[in-house]
């Protein structure tokens, strides 16, 4: 798979339509060894995507694991302009729900900045359903955004 191969399909999670990057491992799983989907999250900032975020690392993650890669809630091809509410309980109820859509119970994270945070959100609502995380340059403790953030997100 190249690198400008990845592509994202559009899904319905929870009544939003959601851009997502769904790859098949390239290598059948070996029965001997337990496989689990890697769950890819992006972080914020304006124009940010799943696709500009991951699409370096997804051919490696996908040798021999599914990887799932969203734009979360807000972002890129799941930016429907409708609305909402925005914030890290929002990009959590995402994400498992979409875990929920694909009938996926237990992955690896992978975060990045905001996405680290969801991630720590997602082993928290739903322990069973976290098998490892790795987190990026993330952030977890509850605080108030700067007002430079705020807006940034709010863009």
């Amino acid at each position: 798979m190249t690198v400008q191969a990845i592509g994202a399909t559009h899904l319905d999670v929870a009544g939003v339509p959601t851009a997502l990057i769904d790859v098949a491992p390239r290598v059948p799983p070996d029965p001997g060894r337990s496989h689990p989907p890697v769950l890819l999250l992006h972080g914020s900032g304006p124009g940010v995507t799943a696709a500009a975020n991951w699409r370096p690392v997804i051919p490696a993650f996908s040798e021999d694991r599914r990887v799932l890669a969203p734009d979360q809630l807000g972002f890129g091809g799941t930016a429907t302009g409708e609305p909402r509410t925005f914030g890290r309980t929002a990009w959590t109820e995402h994400a498992l729900a979409l875990l929920d859509t694909l009938g996926v119970g237990i992955v690896d994270i992978v975060g990045n900045s905001m996405g680290g945070a969801v991630a720590l959100s997602i082993a928290k609502a739903r322990p069973q359903a976290v098998r490892s995380i790795v987190l990026m340059g993330s952030m977890g403790v509850a605080m108030a955004l700067p007002p430079g953030l705020n807006t940034v997100w709010g863009y």
